[in-house]
């Protein structure tokens, strides 16, 4: 696109702040005279007028919650996926919307996070905020960053090739991520010195924040980490193994999700006895990462990362462990019990056909034979299902295991 391509991002609803609002959309227009300047010019006379005709280009998307206040709260998938696709595609040098409300605040962020600048017809103020601390802090520097002049300028990230900031932008849903930081929430309620190691976007940093909980994150990718910080969460832009030898015996927790698999080997043994270092005595280290025995794992999730370099097992990240100083207290796999069950290729042998009730004429011996027939037929196909039934539990294991780690001395 030209560097003149820009997104407008309308509300489509009755009026700004109706509170009793139930519905609403915004509209992502691309303005005609904003389009690609570099089209061809040789391009046929009457397809020239037919596209002077042509209103703006138009991505309607609806607001499943709409909320004029800004909320702590992350805007529906279903608006973000179709909405970051656009601007990835486009890549503009400014959006503009005509107001923020819950959702397009979020994606405000995105936005910004990606180095675009935004434009805000009907800049918001305090009053527009939510009434909870977490509010204030999620949109409190959104406000000073865009409307009191604070702003660094951006040099769009966008204006070469998108990296990984694409896919965690555009194809990673944040409030389904909620519900994975709530699986390992029990391990850190009495924790006092919290780090998420590749804290990414910062959706665990929010959620124990949220908790009241003293946690820092640290990711090397600026976008996710911009991003983080506009929600007035504690993110570090720096590589993360650097960040643990610059603080050893400094955390009595580390979170650790989804970056085992982004390591080779090497690094990720360095990174195990990094964290070891970096706990104090007593504390605890929480590793998630995909189960390679989760057959969904392997076919349906595993492969949309594009920095996913390879699985590693619980047990070679325990033997790692061990060798660091970590004691294993918790493993995910243990706790859903799980077998493998073998079976063939070929189909069951067919039971003979059961002798038709026509053919036994007022016999009672010729019926009980029948019925028991029957009821072979009925327990050799029960069997039949409770083997497939155990062949088909190795689809419902867990996508991800959870190790947890003590440093004890």
């Amino acid at each position: 696109m030209s560097e003149k391509a820009q997104l407008q991002v309308v509300h489509e609803c009755s009026a700004q702040g109706e509170y009793s609002l139930k519905a609403c959309s915004v509209a992502v227009r691309v303005p005609n005279d904003l389009k690609d300047q570099d089209q061809d010019q040789d391009q046929d006379q009457d397809q020239d007028q037919d596209q002077d005709q042509d209103q703006d280009q138009v991505l309607i998307l609806d607001i499943e919650q709409y909320e004029p206040r800004l909320l702590a709260r992350y805007a529906a998938f279903s608006l973000v996926k179709p909405f970051m696709r656009h601007v990835l595609r486009l890549r503009p040098s400014v959006v503009h919307f005509d107001y923020l409300c819950t959702d397009t605040a979020d994606l405000a962020k995105m936005v910004l996070a990606l180095g675009i600048d935004i434009e805000i017809e009907v800049a918001p103020t305090e009053a527009d905020l939510g009434p909870s601390p977490d509010d204030q802090r999620w949109h409190h520097s959104l406000l000073a960053a865009c409307f009191t002049g604070q702003r660094e300028s951006n040099e769009s990230a966008l204006s070469a090739r998108p990296g990984y900031e694409a896919y965690a932008f555009s194809a990673r849903n944040h409030n389904l991520l909620i519900l994975w930081v709530e699986r390992v929430f029990r391990f850190f309620h009495d924790r006092t010195s919290v780090l998420d190691l590749g804290c990414g976007t910062g959706v665990f940093l929010d959620q124990l924040t949220r908790q009241g909980i003293n946690v820092s994150g640290v990711d090397d990718n600026p976008a996710s980490v911009k991003y983080a910080q506009m929600q007035g969460l504690n993110a570090t832009l720096q590589d993360g193994l650097s960040y643990l030898d610059e603080h050893p015996a400094s955390f009595d927790a580390i979170h650790c999700s989804h970056l085992v698999e982004h390591l080779p080997f090497d690094q990720l043994q360095s990174c195990i006895e990094k964290i070891a270092r970096a706990l104090v005595p007593g504390g605890i280290t929480v590793l998630v990462f995909p189960d390679p025995e989760s057959i969904r794992s392997q076919l349906l999730g595993f492969w949309r990362d594009p920095d996913h370099v390879r699985f590693y097992h619980p047990d070679t990240l325990e033997l790692l462990a061990n060798a660091a100083g970590l004691d294993l207290e918790f493993n995910s796999q243990y706790h859903q019990p799980r077998s493998v069950v073998g079976f063939t290729p070929y189909p069951p042998e067919e039971l003979p056909d059961v002798e038709g009730f026509y053919e036994v004429e007022g016999v009672s011996g010729g019926v009980a034979k029948i019925l028991g027939s029957l009821q072979q037929r009925l327990d050799q196909q029960e069997s039949w299902i409770r083997k497939l039934w155990d062949v088909n539990q190795t689809w419902a294991w867990a996508d991800d295991a959870v190790l947890v780690f003590r440093r004890n001395c």
